[in-house]
């Protein structure tokens, strides 16, 4: 589920951008290029997760794909939902990643084990996958496309 959720992540990012922040003193770059106080600044974490240099074949969806990097010799650590790095920047990077994303991530993979293991879910028939929306930096799903749930109990 680990693996199959940080590919979910990468191929479908919660947004387009991260690490958004807003210069508070004017900073000059190595190639002469002045930020000014008040400039919003991010990385592009969306094109990041679909760049070549960083995944093999990374427009293709993959749910094992983390899971088979993680069992390549010196990557036992690696690749976790949780992990950030410069090719995982969806929880942002460095001292600044987000802190919460431990605690985030149980919660996803209680709720997911939850639901699959009590709800048989399916589209609705007709229908493929719905698309994103992009609402300024964030995407989220289309709130008016409808998925079916059933209770297996019943």
């Amino acid at each position: 589920m680990d693996s199959f959720l940080k590919e979910s992540q990468r191929f479908r990012p919660p947004g387009l951008v991260t690490m958004n922040r807003q210069v508070e003193k004017e900073v000059k770059l190595s190639n002469g290029i002045v930020l000014p106080v008040g400039t919003h600044i991010a990385t592009a974490a969306g094109p990041n997760a679909l760049d070549p240099a960083f995944f093999e074949d990374p427009e293709t969806f993959d749910g094992f794909r983390f899971e088979k990097l993680r069992n390549l010799p010196g990557n036992d650590n690696k690749y976790q939902f949780v992990t950030t790095g410069p090719d995982q920047l969806h929880w942002g990077v460095g001292t600044h990643a987000c802190p919460g994303r431990f605690f985030a991530s149980y919660e996803i993979k209680m709720l997911m084990a939850e639901i699959l293991t009590k709800y048989d879910i399916v589209l609705k028939p007709g229908m493929g996958r719905p698309q994103d929306l992009a609402i300024d930096v964030r995407v989220i799903p289309d709130p008016s496309a409808e998925i079916l749930f059933r209770n297996r109990r019943t």
